[in-house]
């Protein structure tokens, strides 16, 4: 057994937890009180994820943490209430008013405590504790500035332990001061996290608006699940790619700058189009923009590192041939030094949310891919910093709870470098 712990901060990471623990007892057939269905899917991964009493009753391991009481009671009084513990969701009555400094300094001091003593607590409880996975709106004041302020005082307890983070990025129609937050956390949280998947609320609704006739902030957050879960499913499920968090970053991480993926799922097709899916149809949909979940322009720069996840009946020869017709259509441009492409495959069947407007399939693809490009969206985000910054808009508000502006000077010094060091590596001849 090796535990993985999954922590959700802030408005943003709750509903995406939420809706990910809903696909994930879907998945393992555990009902939404916590009992095992008569259909459970247990596997050598299962208590990885969850815990199981001597009464039978299951338990994610998983924590909720938000600075304002409001999403946090949604989860407490939902359909998945009887699945937690009251000491898995945490809130509080202040919330960071989207401000990093608020959630590190101010009021995500206040909550510091509780939550630190059941972390330790959980940490204590692990027989072989792999790593974490977090999830958050880097954009947003408790996603940005408490998730920082947590992986500070857990310190010690982070040495040598893989975090994986599943970030929401802020984009052009985002919150003004999102470019701010997300800089500023960038920086605090850089040595900690060990590899950082880029994903946007563009990219995720124009998925949806394309591909979908119904939806809204919960399908959205279903849909983000349903590509989570597939790329989670070989450490859940027997697999042979990233069967633990560790293999993340060994695999998509050549350098340690370098460690902003992005995520890419298919099939995702309109239940009415009634379309056949196949092993070459979901391959190539994970290189067009249309199933990317993250508006980084990848046809303009060079892969580095992709990781294929294939779930379901899938065979090797179809996947070797899938794979060949990619490179044929020049969908998937390397720089000269990538060992290209690492493949996965699970036989695990998937499952799709049955009130998501997706077609249902035998067969799916995640796909995690670390691209020259994200250095192009690193310099949109650095971008729209410094416009701010230069004409010191909105500074004071920082100011006052309690930063300094060599705390903006060293963070964006951070960005540059990763921007920097993801355009290095550009090459002028790609290998096809």
């Amino acid at each position: 057994m090796r535990e993985v712990l999954s922590l959700h901060v802030g408005q943003c990471g709750v509903q995406l937890g939420s809706a990910l623990w809903e696909h994930y007892c879907l998945e393992h057939g555990v009902d939404f009180d916590g009992t095992i269905g008569e259909n459970s899917a247990k596997s050598p991964g299962f208590s990885s994820f969850f815990t199981e009493s001597k009464n039978g009753k299951c338990n994610p391991r998983a924590m909720f943490v938000d600075l304002e009481p409001t999403v946090a009671d949604q989860v407490r009084e939902g359909k998945l209430k009887g699945l937690y513990r009251a000491d898995q969701i945490f809130s509080w009555n202040e919330d960071a008013a989207s401000l990093f400094p608020r959630g590190y300094y101010v009021s995500g001091k206040k909550l510091l405590m509780s939550v630190y003593d059941r972390l330790r607590l959980f940490l204590e409880s692990f027989d072989s504790f792999q790593g974490f996975m977090l999830m958050r709106s880097i954009g947003g004041g408790t996603g940005s500035g408490y998730t920082s302020l947590i992986l500070d005082c857990l310190g010690d307890d982070l040495v040598k332990k893989p975090v994986v983070d599943l970030d929401v990025y802020p984009t052009t129609g985002s919150g003004v001061i999102e470019p701010y937050n997300a800089i500023l956390s960038a920086d605090a949280t850089f040595d900690q996290i060990g590899c950082s998947f880029m994903m946007d609320n563009e990219a995720i609704y124009r998925i949806n608006v394309n591909g979908l006739d119904k939806y809204n902030l919960l399908s959205l957050n279903r849909l983000v699940a349903q590509a989570v879960s597939s790329i989670t499913a070989s450490i859940r499920f027997e697999g042979s790619l990233n069967v633990d968090l560790a293999e993340f970053q060994n695999n998509l991480v050549p350098y340690p700058k370098i460690k902003f993926p992005f995520l890419s799922y298919a099939p995702i097709i309109n239940k009415d189009m009634k379309c056949r899916v196949s092993v070459q149809s979901i391959t190539k949909a994970c290189f067009e923009p249309g199933n990317r979940m993250c508006s980084v322009s990848a046809e303009f720069g060079q892969y580095l590192a992709v990781c294929l996840v294939y779930s379901g009946d899938v065979v090797q020869k179809e996947v070797i041939s899938a794979v060949a017709h990619v490179k044929e259509l020049g969908l998937a441009n390397f720089v000269d030094w990538s060992p290209g492409f690492k493949i996965g495959i699970n036989h695990k069947v998937p499952i799709f949310h049955p009130e998501l407007e997706i077609q249902g399939s035998e067969l799916s693809l995640g796909s995690v891919a670390n691209s020259t490009s994200a250095g192009r969206y690193w310099s949109e985000i650095n971008h729209r910093y410094d416009l701010m910054y230069n004409k010191a808009a909105f500074l004071h508000w920082f100011f006052i709870e309690g930063m300094e502006e060599q705390d903006f000077l060293k963070a964006r010094e951070t960005t540059a470098a990763i921007e920097s060091e993801y355009l290095e590596l550009k090459t002028s001849s790609p290998k096809l």
